[in-house]
């Protein structure tokens, strides 16, 4: 029987796994598990990241580019807590990974061993994590590994995904065991459950007799690679199809029934076809508050009358928010397949293409593209809205943007088109700053032959700025493109609409009150990348052209529009957000922001 350490009990699980990467960075609290590795080179990639929460981003990007799992490791205390910000953000979004952590010594447990978290409690990160992991484990023991490692990739990827967190011991990573590794069966297992011919008879039926259905697209359907499917369904019965942000991609939005979205920032499209609909067949789709308008009956939703028909991975999803028609556990494709099957056996394909339905979803369309028209104006200094276009217009039609938190996320989601499943990287849930760069490094990776671009506002580019090193390093080719308003301004108009002021939202000089920047062209050359500065519309499109051919980790900075009025995009929902003045944004279903 071979016999393995504990860091090469890891590289060979993860090789089975087939994760071609690991990344973090190495301490004294990993040690053992690092010295494995070196000899792994040529089946795993290590990746040194800058920042252990960054090393977490860079699996999540390239698990939602791919929804296949990378693993991450760190050292003890301040590395291990370093990872929580983006196991928070993974678990909130249903991004699968491993973590591995480093922890003290297992025999110096109450004596305060260096960088524990110890003193009225042994050390507990495990206790930590529990909140931001589908599970969590202590090893106490090597003989525990052998099965906890298969357990810990099912469990990760099956399912709704998500974070799992093993917790390593010093000693326990400089133990070995003898033990015969497992079979695929025992960590690959078949998750596409779905419902039974009854069931799909009730659901086929009610879609075939609706006047005025709607198909909700959420996380799931792209989880689920059900983008086909879903395609088909609409095609078949001329349903319009209406996603959430983390959704987006889920169906073309050159489709004629793309409906765009709804919620605080939806679309007049999709938010008037969601009022008026008499049934909603939602996929993996979580009636979160943003996409529900903060649950406002009437802004997006009338639920009831309207019924929903709710599938999702997750019962707990079920009837969370609304209450449901029907509810159904299952994989969305699964589903999806089974339906389209029972649908073709009951009814003909639909002629949708002159039906009053299909006329208003067009109107309807043009008024959205008619606002967004408004906004991408020539006027100076240019809006993000023009950039958007300008960007649009430049990448190919697989190509990945990643977006990071504040205006550059959301008017990434309303306004910017995605053409194909998972080329939308973003947190729709947790929405950190400080994921795009390291997000976009993990797509990167995963498609090297794919143009990605990285869009932040200048606040999110400061909080993830060292990662630039690591793209440098890795000769990745990634666009990064800086909307500079010189500070948190979605922030600052959140305030201004709120309390008509404001105040530390805006990068000031501490003396003169005068707008402050950094050189960010002049930092972005010191770590070796290209750089230029642009102000003019008229050249986003040769300076984005001159930073894909450097062949380099590119950064282009874009002086963006700044005074309220300008600074940000249009809403046709309600975020509901309390203060004093305004105990709760409920008296409007139009919200300008800016």
């Amino acid at each position: 029987m071979p016999r393995y350490t504990c860091g090469e009990l890891i590289a060979e699980y993860l090789v089975k796994f087939e994760i071609p990467i690991m990344t973090g960075i190495i301490g004294h609290g990993c040690l053992c598990l690092a010295e494995a590795f070196i000899d792994y080179q040529d089946r795993i990639q290590v990746i040194q990241a800058k920042h252990e929460q960054n090393a977490v981003h860079l699996a999540d990007g390239y698990a939602r580019a791919t929804g296949k799992p990378l693993a991450v490791f760190t050292s003890v205390g301040p590395g291990a807590y370093n990872t929580l910000m983006g196991m928070a953000t993974a678990y909130a979004d249903s991004v699968p990974m491993l973590v591995f952590t480093g922890a003290g010594q297992t025999y110096f447990f109450g004596k305060g061993p260096f960088q524990g978290v110890e003193r009225r409690h042994r050390p507990d990160f495990t206790n930590v994590t529990q909140f931001m992991s589908k599970k969590s484990w202590l090893i106490s023991n090597i003989e525990q590994l052998p099965d906890i490692l298969p357990a810990a990739y099912r469990i990760a990827t099956t399912g709704r995904p998500g974070p799992v967190h093993i917790d390593l011991p010093m000693d326990v990573q400089a133990q070995s065991v003898d033990v015969e590794l497992v079979g695929e069966n025992n960590f690959r297992i078949n998750t596409r459950v779905g419902p039974d011919r009854e069931t799909l008879k009730k659901v086929a039926g009610e879609l075939i007799e609706s006047k005025r259905p709607v198909l909700l697209a959420g996380g799931g359907a792209l989880m689920s690679d059900a983008s086909d499917e879903l395609t088909e369904l609409a095609e078949y019965l001329g349903i319009p199809v209406v996603t959430r942000f983390a959704g987006k991609g889920a169906i073309s939005q050159k489709y004629p029934l793309c409906a765009f979205y709804t919620g605080f920032k939806g679309s007049p499209c999709g938010t008037e076809l969601c009022k008026k609909a008499d049934v909603f067949l939602a996929l993996g789709y979580r009636f979160a508050e943003w996409s529900s308008s903060s649950y406002v009956q009437g802004v997006s939703f009338n639920i009831p009358p309207s019924r929903v028909i709710q599938v999702d991975m997750d019962p707990q999803e079920i009837g969370r928010a609304y209450p449901i028609e029907m509810g159904i556990t299952s994989d969305i494709r699964t589903f999806l397949r089974g339906l389209l099957e029972i649908v073709r056996e009951m009814t003909g394909p639909r002629d949708y293409r002159d039906t009053e339905y299909f006329a208003e979803l067009r109107q309807l369309k043009g008024e959205w593209q008619d606002a967004l028209d408004a906004l991408a104006t020539d006027e100076l200094p240019m809006s993000t809205s023009r950039f958007l276009r300008e960007l649009r217009a430049f990448m190919p039609e697989d190509g990945i943007i990643v977006g990071g938190a504040g205006y550059t996320q959301m008017q990434i989601l309303h306004e910017f088109p995605v053409y194909h499943p998972r080329s939308c990287i973003t947190s729709s849930s947790f929405a950190p700053m400080g994921l795009t760069l390291p997000a976009a490094i993990g797509a990167q990776l995963a498609f090297p032959d794919r143009m990605v671009v990285a869009v932040f506002g200048d606040g999110d580019y400061l909080m993830c700025l060292k990662e630039l090193a690591t793209a440098v390093q890795l000769k990745l080719p990634i666009i990064c493109t800086v909307l500079n308003n010189y500070g948190h301004l979605s922030i600052r108009d959140l305030l201004i609409n709120h309390l008509d002021r404001h105040f530390a939202t805006e990068f000031s000089d501490g003396e003169t009150g005068e707008p402050y920047t950094p050189d960010y062209v002049t930092i972005s050359r010191a770590f070796g990348a290209y750089a230029e500065r642009v102000e003019k519309v008229e050249d986003i499109r040769p300076a984005l052209e001159r930073a894909r051919d450097s062949g380099k980790t590119a950064v282009v900075e874009f002086m963006t529009a700044r005074e309220f009025g300008r600074s940000g995009g249009v809403s046709f929902g309600i975020a509901d957000t309390p203060s004093q003045k305004k105990p709760a944004q409920r008296d409007s279903c139009v919200v300008r922001e800016g």
